[in-house]
């Protein structure tokens, strides 16, 4: 069960009973189709809408889409966040990261993300060769990638800045 959040409204969203939601004004069967790379397709009731992504931000739960022209601010709360509300605890913030450097002198192989994508923690990033041996170099926590300032087939020194996140 999902709470989500859009302006004034609140809607409780069951994916598992085929979409239901329900607020203080309705509810009633959702059905969404498509991808946030394709697009969206909103059944709601007997009425369809189309509807974009068009920003997220996972470390905060936010997304806005573009539904009938309109931009539509979205904030989620899943189980974890709602029953840490109910318990009244602090909320955690996920470790924010600043750059990813070479743990040791290598060659990289492949770099694994781009400028502008968003990574979570323990997400692959780039495969290093050190020693012979072929290291993943992964997220230490969550962020944006703002720039990537290793190549693949060039070599790196230890403590070397190979990828800046945004702040």
């Amino acid at each position: 069960m999902y709470i989500v959040k859009t302006g004034q409204s609140t809607f409780d969203f069951n994916p598992e009973t085929e979409g239901t939601w329900s607020s203080p004004q309705a509810s009633g069967p959702i059905r969404i189709e498509g991808d946030s790379r394709q697009g969206f397709r909103l059944h709601i009731g007997n009425e369809s809408y189309a509807a974009f992504l068009v920003e997220a931000d996972y470390r905060q739960k936010r997304f806005v889409f573009s539904i009938q022209n309109r931009r539509i601010e979205v904030f989620v709360e899943d189980e974890k966040d709602q029953a840490i509300k109910a318990l009244g605890l602090p909320v955690v913030k996920q470790k924010k990261v600043d750059v990813l450097k070479s743990p040791m002198p290598g060659m990289v192989l492949e770099v694994l993300t781009k400028p502008g994508q968003t990574v979570s923690k323990g997400e692959p990033l780039l495969i290093l060769e050190a020693m012979k041996m072929e290291n993943v170099l992964r997220a230490a926590g969550e962020g944006e990638v703002k720039e990537v300032l290793a190549e693949a087939g060039t070599a790196v020194d230890k403590n070397q800045v190979l990828i800046k996140f945004a702040e």
